[in-house]
């Protein structure tokens, strides 16, 4: 295959990528969106089923994290509300630890 193709294939395999990301951060951001809704009207077991959609999406959502204690909280479920806002602090301290160290010897501006 001549390189021009493949250059043409791989850019759209990228734009590909980036799309369907895209698409999918848009869908999580739907869901924290509902939930949040349904807890403003006082609906916590239907929220709890957006937040639990968003966290099996991607596991280190912390606002879903966040919000699902709080609909466990108003459950009167605190137990649950407790475990949830464990995990929203040990997702605080991965990202924290995961972070890259500033190198001393360059600007940040």
């Amino acid at each position: 295959m001549p390189s021009a193709w493949h250059s043409v294939i791989t850019v759209k395999s990228e734009h590909a990528v980036r799309l369907r990301l895209s698409e999918e951060i848009s869908d999580l951001h739907d869901h924290l969106k509902q939930g949040q809704e349904l807890l403003d009207q006082g609906f916590a077991r239907e929220a709890l089923k957006q937040f639990e959609y968003c966290i099996a999406k991607d596991i280190l959502c912390r606002p879903a994290w966040e919000g699902m204690s709080v609909a466990h909280q108003r459950l009167g479920q605190h137990k649950k509300s407790k475990e949830c806002d464990e995990a929203v602090e040990q997702i605080r301290r991965y990202l924290w630890r995961s972070k890259p160290k500033h190198d001393a010897s360059t600007t940040l501006w």
